[in-house]
């Protein structure tokens, strides 16, 4: 296949060495990696100058995540495949994915081989969803009424705070917004993660999302 009829894939990565690696993987293939993005503005703002056939999207990127940057791609360049490429094996990210119409959705264990004929499905107008409870992927059976038990334990404040960041905004906006200290507003992030028992703000975001609170 000669270069220019080679099918184009941007990697958006905070972790570069990971994505020197897919870079690595894919090079000899009939795909060509065009760029790299670190966070989700970066990809964004790569987008504007070029529009790649296929892009593989990290979830937990700075400034802006996977999930809010994918939504956004799909709004403006609906005929670009966007596969989540993730460590992320809990189903509300996964469910975030299926529900935003994204392509696929892989974890970041897979074979060399599972990759590149997960992109070649998605180019060929398919969905690349391994299914939950396989895979290392890990359900929600159980967790749910526990989860939406957590919901209605917070504080009206405390929803206010999670409504805004499943918004996409950073703790400083949501300070301004709130007329709060910055300090005050971390506080709130602290409280939520501990009570939604969620690692980091992407989660908290998938919560809000999946659990209509946005």
């Amino acid at each position: 296949m000669k270069l220019k009829d080679k099918k184009t894939i941007i990697i958006a990565d905070d972790h570069q060495l990971f994505a020197e690696g897919i870079f690595s993987i894919l090079n000899n293939t009939d795909y060509k990696v065009v760029g790299y993005a670190a966070d989700g503005v970066a990809l964004l703002n790569l987008l504007n100058g070029f529009v790649p056939d296929v892009v593989l999207l990290d979830i937990n990127m700075p400034r802006m995540n996977g999930l809010e940057s994918a939504k956004r791609i799909k709004a403006l360049y609906p005929c670009v495949k966007i596969i989540m490429l993730t460590m992320y094996t809990e189903q509300g990210f996964y469910n975030a994915a299926l529900k935003n119409n994204f392509d696929g959705y892989l974890l970041k264990n897979i074979q060399r081989s599972e990759l590149i004929d997960a992109i070649e499905k998605v180019l060929n107008g398919e969905k690349v969803f391994p299914p939950i409870g396989k895979n290392n992927f890990k359900t929600d059976d159980g967790n749910q009424s526990h989860t939406i038990s957590a919901i209605n334990s917070l504080t009206l404040r405390e929803r206010e705070v999670l409504k805004l960041i499943a918004q996409q905004m950073t703790m400083a906006e949501i300070a301004a917004k709130l007329f709060l200290s910055q300090h005050t507003v971390e506080t709130y992030r602290k409280n939520l993660l501990r009570k939604l028992n969620q690692r980091n703000t992407v989660g908290l975001a998938v919560l809000a999302v999946n659990n209509g609170i946005s």
